[in-house]
């Protein structure tokens, strides 16, 4: 399901209290079911010089070519929401997918 958001160096409890508000507002700007909008949690450990240590929050948003104005939005809903549900700073970046590399139960998109 697209768009696919993942977040990593944010707290479970954080994602999934801007989860409902991010799914959607997203759903309604690109017209399609919230249920297509995927969030998953990364519970990654990060490590820098020897030491564990809280990563720096940054969000991946995997999703087919919406245009500028569209792509814009969607990254402001998610930094404002999950700012909202307590994270700080966050950075956030869009991957875009090709159609024509993207397969469902392996037949193209």
């Amino acid at each position: 399901m697209m768009p696919r958001i993942t977040t990593y160096a944010i707290s479970f409890e954080t994602v999934k209290k801007a989860s409902s508000a991010i799914q959607e507002q997203i759903s309604s700007l690109l017209s399609l079911p919230s249920e297509y909008v995927t969030i998953a949690v990364n519970a990654d450990t990060f490590i820098q010089d020897g030491a564990v240590v809280q990563g720096s929050p940054f969000v991946e948003i995997c999703l087919f070519d919406r245009g500028e104005e569209q792509e814009d939005a969607i990254a402001h809903v998610v930094t404002a929401e999950l700012r909202k549900s307590g994270c700080g700073d966050v950075d956030v970046y869009l991957t875009k997918l090709e159609r024509r590399r993207y397969f469902e139960n392996g037949k193209h998109f």
